[in-house]
Protein backbone atom coordinates (compact mmCIF):
# COMPACT_ATOMS: atom_id res chain seq x y z
CA UNK A 1 0.00 0.00 0.00
CA UNK A 2 2.77 2.43 0.88
CA UNK A 3 4.53 1.68 -2.41
CA UNK A 4 1.36 2.52 -4.34
CA UNK A 5 1.06 5.81 -2.44
CA UNK A 6 4.65 6.65 -3.33
CA UNK A 7 3.78 6.07 -6.97
CA UNK A 8 0.81 8.41 -6.73
CA UNK A 9 2.90 11.15 -5.11
CA UNK A 10 5.56 10.91 -7.84
CA UNK A 11 2.88 11.17 -10.53
CA UNK A 12 1.13 14.09 -8.87
CA UNK A 13 4.41 15.92 -8.36
CA UNK A 14 5.13 15.60 -12.07
CA UNK A 15 1.67 16.95 -12.96
CA UNK A 16 2.02 19.89 -10.56
CA UNK A 17 5.40 20.73 -12.09
CA UNK A 18 3.80 20.86 -15.55
CA UNK A 19 1.70 23.79 -14.31
CA UNK A 20 -1.15 22.55 -16.49
CA UNK A 21 -4.52 23.30 -14.85
CA UNK A 22 -6.33 21.03 -17.28
CA UNK A 23 -4.27 17.96 -16.41
CA UNK A 24 -4.46 18.86 -12.72
CA UNK A 25 -8.28 18.97 -12.93
CA UNK A 26 -8.30 15.32 -14.05
CA UNK A 27 -6.39 14.44 -10.85
CA UNK A 28 -8.73 16.24 -8.46
CA UNK A 29 -10.52 13.02 -7.53
CA UNK A 30 -7.20 11.35 -6.68
CA UNK A 31 -6.18 14.35 -4.61
CA UNK A 32 -9.44 14.17 -2.68
CA UNK A 33 -8.95 10.43 -2.09
CA UNK A 34 -5.41 10.92 -0.81
CA UNK A 35 -6.59 13.72 1.46
CA UNK A 36 -9.09 11.35 3.05
CA UNK A 37 -6.41 8.80 3.95
CA UNK A 38 -3.71 11.30 5.06
CA UNK A 39 -4.48 10.99 8.81
CA UNK A 40 -4.89 7.19 8.53
CA UNK A 41 -1.36 6.42 7.32
CA UNK A 42 0.51 4.45 10.05
CA UNK A 43 3.77 5.57 11.65
CA UNK A 44 5.68 3.17 9.39
CA UNK A 45 4.66 5.36 6.47
CA UNK A 46 5.61 8.74 7.91
CA UNK A 47 7.83 9.56 4.93
CA UNK A 48 5.06 9.00 2.39
CA UNK A 49 2.58 10.83 4.64
CA UNK A 50 4.92 13.83 4.61
CA UNK A 51 5.30 13.57 0.81
CA UNK A 52 1.51 13.56 0.38
CA UNK A 53 1.19 16.60 2.66
CA UNK A 54 3.77 18.42 0.52
CA UNK A 55 1.67 17.61 -2.55
CA UNK A 56 -1.32 19.24 -0.86
CA UNK A 57 0.75 22.28 0.09
CA UNK A 58 1.80 22.75 -3.55
CA UNK A 59 -1.76 22.11 -4.74
CA UNK A 60 -3.00 24.92 -2.51
CA UNK A 61 -0.21 27.36 -3.27
CA UNK A 62 -0.48 26.80 -7.04
CA UNK A 63 -4.25 27.40 -6.83
CA UNK A 64 -5.05 24.15 -8.60
CA UNK A 65 -8.64 22.88 -9.03
CA UNK A 66 -10.64 22.10 -5.88
CA UNK A 67 -7.74 23.16 -3.70
CA UNK A 68 -10.13 23.72 -0.76
CA UNK A 69 -10.56 19.95 -0.41
CA UNK A 70 -6.93 19.47 0.73
CA UNK A 71 -7.24 21.86 3.70
CA UNK A 72 -9.14 20.05 6.53
CA UNK A 73 -6.55 17.30 7.13
CA UNK A 74 -3.42 19.10 5.94
CA UNK A 75 -3.69 21.94 8.46
CA UNK A 76 -3.83 19.63 11.53
CA UNK A 77 -1.01 17.51 10.06
CA UNK A 78 1.25 20.55 9.69
CA UNK A 79 0.40 21.84 13.18
CA UNK A 80 1.08 18.47 14.83
CA UNK A 81 4.40 18.30 12.98
CA UNK A 82 5.44 21.52 14.75
CA UNK A 83 4.36 20.29 18.19
CA UNK A 84 6.01 16.85 18.34
CA UNK A 85 9.44 16.25 19.80
CA UNK A 86 12.19 17.07 17.34
CA UNK A 87 10.21 19.76 15.51
CA UNK A 88 12.27 22.54 13.90
CA UNK A 89 11.70 26.06 12.58
CA UNK A 90 11.30 24.79 9.02
CA UNK A 91 8.16 22.95 10.19
CA UNK A 92 6.70 26.27 11.34
CA UNK A 93 7.68 27.83 8.01
CA UNK A 94 5.67 25.17 6.17
CA UNK A 95 2.65 25.95 8.34
CA UNK A 96 3.15 29.69 7.82
CA UNK A 97 3.22 29.22 4.03
CA UNK A 98 -0.10 27.35 4.32
CA UNK A 99 -1.69 29.82 6.76
CA UNK A 100 -4.20 31.35 4.33
CA UNK A 101 -5.81 27.92 4.04
CA UNK A 102 -6.71 28.08 7.73
CA UNK A 103 -8.94 31.08 7.02
CA UNK A 104 -11.39 29.07 4.90
CA UNK A 105 -12.26 26.74 7.79
CA UNK A 106 -15.48 27.34 9.73
CA UNK A 107 -14.39 28.16 13.28
CA UNK A 108 -17.99 28.17 14.46
CA UNK A 109 -18.51 24.54 13.47
CA UNK A 110 -17.78 21.78 16.00
CA UNK A 111 -15.70 20.02 13.33
CA UNK A 112 -13.00 22.63 14.06
CA UNK A 113 -12.81 21.91 17.79
CA UNK A 114 -9.78 19.60 17.41
CA UNK A 115 -8.05 22.12 15.15
CA UNK A 116 -8.67 24.92 17.65
CA UNK A 117 -7.20 22.77 20.42
CA UNK A 118 -4.05 22.20 18.35
CA UNK A 119 -3.69 25.89 17.54
CA UNK A 120 -3.99 26.82 21.22
CA UNK A 121 -1.18 24.37 22.02
CA UNK A 122 1.06 26.43 19.72
CA UNK A 123 0.66 29.37 22.12
CA UNK A 124 2.54 27.61 24.91
CA UNK A 125 5.06 25.65 22.83
CA UNK A 126 8.69 26.85 23.25
CA UNK A 127 9.49 26.55 19.53
CA UNK A 128 6.79 29.11 18.72
CA UNK A 129 7.61 31.46 21.59
CA UNK A 130 11.39 31.42 21.16
CA UNK A 131 11.59 31.93 17.39
CA UNK A 132 10.77 34.87 15.14
CA UNK A 133 8.84 32.59 12.79
CA UNK A 134 6.82 31.16 15.65
CA UNK A 135 5.88 34.53 17.14
CA UNK A 136 4.78 35.68 13.70
CA UNK A 137 2.39 32.72 13.54
CA UNK A 138 1.10 33.32 17.08
CA UNK A 139 0.15 36.89 16.16
CA UNK A 140 -1.66 35.51 13.10
CA UNK A 141 -3.88 33.40 15.39
CA UNK A 142 -5.49 36.54 16.84
CA UNK A 143 -7.17 37.23 13.49
CA UNK A 144 -8.68 33.84 12.65
CA UNK A 145 -12.14 34.44 14.16
CA UNK A 146 -13.45 36.89 16.78
CA UNK A 147 -14.47 34.10 19.19
CA UNK A 148 -11.10 32.39 18.70
CA UNK A 149 -9.34 35.68 19.56
CA UNK A 150 -10.87 35.33 23.04
CA UNK A 151 -9.48 31.78 23.35
CA UNK A 152 -6.02 32.89 22.22
CA UNK A 153 -5.97 35.69 24.79
CA UNK A 154 -7.32 33.44 27.54
CA UNK A 155 -4.69 30.77 26.83
CA UNK A 156 -1.84 33.28 27.00
CA UNK A 157 -3.22 34.82 30.19
CA UNK A 158 -3.41 31.41 31.86
CA UNK A 159 0.20 30.64 30.94
CA UNK A 160 1.67 33.98 32.11
CA UNK A 161 1.87 33.15 35.86
CA UNK A 162 4.05 30.09 35.33
CA UNK A 163 5.90 30.63 32.07
CA UNK A 164 9.66 31.38 31.93
CA UNK A 165 10.43 35.10 32.12
CA UNK A 166 11.91 35.34 28.59
CA UNK A 167 8.56 34.13 27.22
CA UNK A 168 6.75 37.17 28.64
CA UNK A 169 8.37 39.65 26.28
CA UNK A 170 7.67 37.23 23.41
CA UNK A 171 3.99 37.28 24.30
CA UNK A 172 4.17 41.08 24.32
CA UNK A 173 5.60 40.91 20.81
CA UNK A 174 2.76 38.64 19.70
CA UNK A 175 0.16 41.11 21.00
CA UNK A 176 2.02 43.97 19.32
CA UNK A 177 2.23 42.21 15.95
CA UNK A 178 -1.45 41.25 16.15
CA UNK A 179 -2.43 44.85 16.97
CA UNK A 180 -0.25 46.36 14.24
CA UNK A 181 -1.63 44.09 11.51
CA UNK A 182 -5.31 44.18 12.53
CA UNK A 183 -8.21 46.37 11.46
CA UNK A 184 -11.94 46.67 11.95
CA UNK A 185 -13.57 44.29 14.40
CA UNK A 186 -10.23 42.54 15.11
CA UNK A 187 -8.45 45.79 16.00
CA UNK A 188 -11.25 46.75 18.37
CA UNK A 189 -11.23 43.28 19.95
CA UNK A 190 -7.45 43.15 20.37
CA UNK A 191 -7.41 46.61 21.94
CA UNK A 192 -10.44 46.35 24.24
CA UNK A 193 -10.66 42.66 25.05
CA UNK A 194 -6.98 41.72 25.01
CA UNK A 195 -4.55 44.59 25.61
CA UNK A 196 -6.83 46.59 27.91
CA UNK A 197 -7.66 43.40 29.79
CA UNK A 198 -3.92 42.88 30.39
CA UNK A 199 -3.68 46.48 31.61
CA UNK A 200 -6.55 45.98 34.06
CA UNK A 201 -5.04 42.77 35.44
CA UNK A 202 -1.54 44.29 35.66
CA UNK A 203 -2.96 47.00 37.93
CA UNK A 204 -5.04 44.65 40.08
CA UNK A 205 -2.79 41.54 40.22
CA UNK A 206 -1.12 40.24 43.38
CA UNK A 207 2.39 41.49 44.18
CA UNK A 208 3.63 38.67 46.41
CA UNK A 209 6.55 36.38 45.61
CA UNK A 210 10.01 36.93 44.13
CA UNK A 211 8.50 37.56 40.69
CA UNK A 212 4.86 38.52 41.13
CA UNK A 213 1.99 38.24 38.67
CA UNK A 214 1.87 42.04 38.43
CA UNK A 215 5.54 42.07 37.39
CA UNK A 216 4.92 39.33 34.83
CA UNK A 217 2.02 41.23 33.26
CA UNK A 218 4.05 44.44 33.21
CA UNK A 219 6.79 42.55 31.36
CA UNK A 220 4.26 41.66 28.65
CA UNK A 221 2.90 45.21 28.47
CA UNK A 222 6.44 46.60 28.59
CA UNK A 223 7.02 45.38 25.04
CA UNK A 224 4.13 47.60 23.90
CA UNK A 225 5.48 50.55 25.90
CA UNK A 226 8.74 50.23 23.96
CA UNK A 227 7.03 50.47 20.55
CA UNK A 228 6.01 54.12 20.70
CA UNK A 229 7.77 54.85 17.41
CA UNK A 230 5.03 52.76 15.78
CA UNK A 231 2.23 54.95 14.48
CA UNK A 232 -0.88 54.79 16.64
CA UNK A 233 0.83 53.22 19.66
CA UNK A 234 0.95 56.41 21.74
CA UNK A 235 -2.72 57.21 21.23
CA UNK A 236 -3.72 53.58 21.83
CA UNK A 237 -1.83 53.37 25.13
CA UNK A 238 -3.30 56.65 26.35
CA UNK A 239 -6.83 55.71 25.33
CA UNK A 240 -6.75 52.25 26.92
CA UNK A 241 -4.97 53.27 30.12
CA UNK A 242 -7.15 56.35 30.68
CA UNK A 243 -10.12 54.61 32.40
CA UNK A 244 -7.80 52.37 34.47
CA UNK A 245 -4.65 54.13 35.55
CA UNK A 246 -5.64 57.45 37.10
CA UNK A 247 -8.38 55.90 39.22
CA UNK A 248 -6.12 53.06 40.41
CA UNK A 249 -3.46 55.51 41.58
CA UNK A 250 -5.94 56.92 44.13
CA UNK A 251 -7.54 53.79 45.59
CA UNK A 252 -7.13 52.74 49.22
CA UNK A 253 -5.50 49.40 48.36
CA UNK A 254 -1.72 49.82 48.61
CA UNK A 255 -0.95 46.95 46.21
CA UNK A 256 -3.17 48.41 43.51
CA UNK A 257 -1.60 51.86 43.93
CA UNK A 258 1.85 50.28 43.71
CA UNK A 259 0.94 48.32 40.58
CA UNK A 260 -0.53 51.42 38.95
CA UNK A 261 2.60 53.41 39.79
CA UNK A 262 4.81 50.70 38.25
CA UNK A 263 2.73 50.72 35.07
CA UNK A 264 2.69 54.51 34.73
CA UNK A 265 6.43 54.79 35.29
CA UNK A 266 7.11 52.08 32.71
CA UNK A 267 4.71 53.64 30.16
CA UNK A 268 5.92 57.24 30.76
CA UNK A 269 5.31 59.52 29.00
CA UNK A 270 1.75 58.84 27.93
CA UNK A 271 1.02 61.30 25.14
CA UNK A 272 -1.40 62.04 22.33
CA UNK A 273 0.20 62.79 18.95
CA UNK A 274 -3.11 64.25 17.72
CA UNK A 275 -3.43 66.74 20.58
CA UNK A 276 -2.21 70.34 20.62
CA UNK A 277 1.06 71.21 22.30
CA UNK A 278 -0.85 72.82 25.16
CA UNK A 279 -2.91 69.66 25.69
CA UNK A 280 0.18 67.46 25.71
CA UNK A 281 1.90 69.86 28.13
CA UNK A 282 -1.10 69.47 30.44
CA UNK A 283 -0.94 65.69 30.08
CA UNK A 284 2.78 65.68 30.89
CA UNK A 285 2.17 67.88 33.93
CA UNK A 286 -0.59 65.52 35.07
CA UNK A 287 1.91 62.64 35.03
CA UNK A 288 4.57 64.71 36.79
CA UNK A 289 2.01 65.57 39.48
CA UNK A 290 1.25 61.87 39.91
CA UNK A 291 4.96 61.16 40.38
CA UNK A 292 5.19 63.92 42.97
CA UNK A 293 2.10 62.57 44.76
CA UNK A 294 3.84 59.21 45.06
CA UNK A 295 6.48 60.91 47.22
CA UNK A 296 3.87 61.78 49.86
CA UNK A 297 2.08 58.43 49.84
CA UNK A 298 1.64 57.00 53.37
CA UNK A 299 3.11 53.66 52.23
CA UNK A 300 6.95 53.55 52.21
CA UNK A 301 6.82 51.08 49.32
CA UNK A 302 5.11 53.64 47.10
CA UNK A 303 7.32 56.51 48.21
CA UNK A 304 10.31 54.37 47.28
CA UNK A 305 8.73 53.61 43.90
CA UNK A 306 8.09 57.32 43.43
CA UNK A 307 11.74 58.15 44.05
CA UNK A 308 12.94 55.42 41.68
CA UNK A 309 10.37 56.41 39.07
CA UNK A 310 11.25 60.10 39.12
CA UNK A 311 14.94 59.29 38.79
CA UNK A 312 14.25 56.92 35.92
CA UNK A 313 12.17 59.55 34.12
CA UNK A 314 14.82 62.24 34.62
CA UNK A 315 17.63 59.93 33.56
CA UNK A 316 15.93 58.85 30.32
CA UNK A 317 13.96 61.97 29.36
CA UNK A 318 16.14 64.77 30.76
CA UNK A 319 16.48 66.57 27.42
CA UNK A 320 12.71 66.43 26.78
CA UNK A 321 11.57 67.86 30.09
CA UNK A 322 11.18 71.57 30.90
CA UNK A 323 13.95 72.89 33.17
CA UNK A 324 11.39 74.10 35.71
CA UNK A 325 10.00 70.58 36.02
CA UNK A 326 13.47 69.11 36.47
CA UNK A 327 14.26 71.66 39.19
CA UNK A 328 11.03 70.84 41.01
CA UNK A 329 11.73 67.11 40.91
CA UNK A 330 15.33 67.45 42.06
CA UNK A 331 14.33 69.81 44.86
CA UNK A 332 11.74 67.37 46.16
CA UNK A 333 14.18 64.48 46.07
CA UNK A 334 17.10 66.25 47.73
CA UNK A 335 15.30 68.49 50.23
CA UNK A 336 12.48 66.17 51.23
CA UNK A 337 13.08 62.53 50.41
CA UNK A 338 16.67 62.30 51.65
CA UNK A 339 15.21 63.19 55.05
CA UNK A 340 12.34 60.67 55.00
CA UNK A 341 12.25 59.94 58.73
CA UNK A 342 10.11 56.79 58.61
CA UNK A 343 11.93 54.76 55.94
CA UNK A 344 15.61 54.13 55.35
CA UNK A 345 14.61 52.37 52.12
CA UNK A 346 13.20 55.63 50.76
CA UNK A 347 16.36 57.52 51.74
CA UNK A 348 18.56 54.90 50.09
CA UNK A 349 16.42 55.01 46.93
CA UNK A 350 17.25 58.70 46.52
CA UNK A 351 20.99 58.07 46.33
CA UNK A 352 20.59 55.04 44.08
CA UNK A 353 18.24 56.94 41.78
CA UNK A 354 20.38 60.06 41.54
CA UNK A 355 23.30 57.85 40.53
CA UNK A 356 21.20 56.74 37.56
CA UNK A 357 20.44 60.37 36.66
CA UNK A 358 24.11 61.32 36.83
CA UNK A 359 25.00 58.48 34.46
CA UNK A 360 22.75 60.06 31.83
CA UNK A 361 25.10 62.09 29.56
CA UNK A 362 22.46 64.84 29.15
CA UNK A 363 21.74 65.05 32.87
Amino acid sequence: GVAILRGFTALLNAIINLNDTGKAAHCAAVIELLHGILPLIPNSGQDVQNSIAKIFEKWWQNELPQRECVVPHTVPYLIIKTLVQGSVVSDINRLWAFRQAVLILDFEDTSCDHLKSLLLQCLIHPLYIQTEEGRRFLSFLFGLHPSFTDLVHSTIKQSIPNCPRPFLESYGEAYFRAWRSSAGVYLKKIENDCIQDLMHHAVHAQRSGPFSLSQALLKVLGFLHQQKVCRGMDSMLLRLYDPILWRALKVANVAVRANAASVMIDAFPLQNPDATREENDELLQKQINVLLDLLTDPAPLIRTMGVAGICRVMGIYWELMPSAVLQTLLKRLIKDMTWDASSSTVRAAVFQGLSFVVENPLG
